[in-house]
């Protein structure tokens, strides 16, 4: 029997398809609300507590109830650690978009995706193509006909970014270049503890991406590690979105963002086609928003303590980066892919 809730289900987000269990194909719901969407720094297993009802349908019965989008969803795809989450605040505080932060749905998408096309996928490519599909229609639905979704990705989710861009609207790739990244990684215990989780499987990816076996993570230290996942997560996003930028895909760099924010986010929110003046954007670059640590808004952050974290983790690991900056030229030497991205980093 299907779940009353499925009636509801087409006419607005508060409805969220939150996880699939793709074994019994069954897709937790859960019921969120406006201020919800727009407080939770991620829409994943952080947002799930006793107060949040919820339910369960098959998906194929959602996909009965919503076959077509109400617009196409506007992206933001990003490498991680680049200030995806302080965009997507920005400008979900616009009256004309509907922001939705990493959707978990998303990344049970990219783990299918990682097989599609391969004889042990569960799926068929014609059965992932589809879904891929349904699944942006229902992250389309918005509170208000004028609205658009904005959906930022995680980093994973890069991994399957060219199959998410024929159902998509705008994209803009966040990034920041290199050795900026490695010291941000060098700079916090959360994101060092995340690259030692996360390595292997970004090693996997580079390999994929240069179709080689080239590298062994044993002989790799830690800002090596990191080196290579941010050409990991680059090379993904190029192969997605090509290298250049075209009437649908802009190439953000974060640090040019917090050089001249409201000039960027200007551009950014032009780049959308969303509804902004020049008082709105001011208002936003200059409010609390900007002061905050955006993956836990309740703490202190800002551009000037950003770069003091920086400059220290560079120095406290400037042997280390160094050296994993000359492994990263080495490898864009021998690697066209990671030339493309050295490019894009401003450090070819």
């Amino acid at each position: 029997m299907k779940p009353q809730f499925l009636s509801r289900f087409a006419a607005s987000p508060d409805l969220l398809p939150f996880v699939l269990d793709s074994i019994t194909d069954n897709v937790m719901v859960v019921q969120l609300s406006k201020e919800l969407y727009r407080s939770s720094s991620f829409l994943d297993q952080r947002i799930i507590n006793p107060q949040i009802p919820r339910g369960n349908a098959q998906w194929d019965d959602l996909a009965e109830t919503m076959s077509q989008a109400h617009q196409k969803p506007d992206f933001i795809f990003h490498i991680g650690h680049v200030g995806s989450t302080l965009i997507s605040r920005l400008l979900g505080e616009l009256e004309c978009t509907h922001a939705l932060r990493e959707p978990l749905l998303l990344r049970g998408l990219a783990e299918i995706g990682e097989t599609n096309g391969k004889a042990h996928c569960q799926w068929s490519p014609q059965k992932y193509t589809r879904r891929v599909e349904e699944a942006i229609t229902w992250l389309s639905r918005t509170y208000a006909p004028s609205q658009t979704a904005l959906i930022k990705a995680s980093s994973f989710v890069s991994a399957i970014a060219a199959d998410i861009l024929p159902h998509s609207g705008q994209v803009i790739a966040l990034y920041v270049p290199p050795e900026r990244y490695i010291a941000t990684i060098m700079a916090g215990d959360a994101s060092r503890q995340e690259l030692a989780r996360l390595c292997a499987q970004r090693l996997v990816r580079l390999h994929n991406n240069f179709d080689a076996d080239a590298f062994r993570l044993w002989d790799m230290d830690e800002a090596m590690r990191a080196a290579m996942s941010w050409v990991s997560e680059m090379t993904s996003l190029i192969l997605a979105l090509g290298d250049k930028d075209d009437d649908r895909v802009k190439w953000v760099n974060f640090d040019t963002f917090l050089n001249a924010p409201e000039t960027e986010l200007s551009a950014i929110a032009a780049f959308f086609g969303y509804k902004h003046d020049s008082a709105e954007i001011a208002g936003l670059v200059n409010g609390p928003i900007m002061r905050q640590y955006s993956k836990a808004p309740e703490h202190e952050y800002s551009a000037d303590l950003r770069t003091q974290l920086l400059q220290q983790a560079k120095t406290q690991h400037a042997d280390s980066i160094r050296a994993a900056m000359d492994w990263l030229r080495a490898t864009g030497s021998n690697y066209q892919l990671a030339g493309k991205a050295l490019e894009i980093g401003g450090t070819a």
